[in-house]
């Protein structure tokens, strides 16, 4: 997930996702942005909009070497 680092170049706080995701708390953006969780389709198809992103922005998609 990419979610901290273009969080950082847009000048989007967890706070604005949490309050753009109507979340009760901000607990859930924070394990997003460490990687120990991941936020449902749902939210983030909402995460990419309030970023004006596209999903493929947000979510690492590296295709796997050849010899993997």
């Amino acid at each position: 997930m990419n979610i901290k680092r273009l969080c950082t170049v847009k000048g989007v706080s967890p706070v604005d996702i949490q309050n753009a995701l109507a979340l009760e708390s901000v607990q859930a953006v924070y394990k997003w942005s460490a990687g120990k969780s991941v936020p449902s389709l749902a939210n983030l198809i909402k995460i990419a909009y309030l970023l004006e992103m596209d999903l493929d922005d947000i979510v690492e998609t590296k295709k796997p070497a050849d010899n993997e």
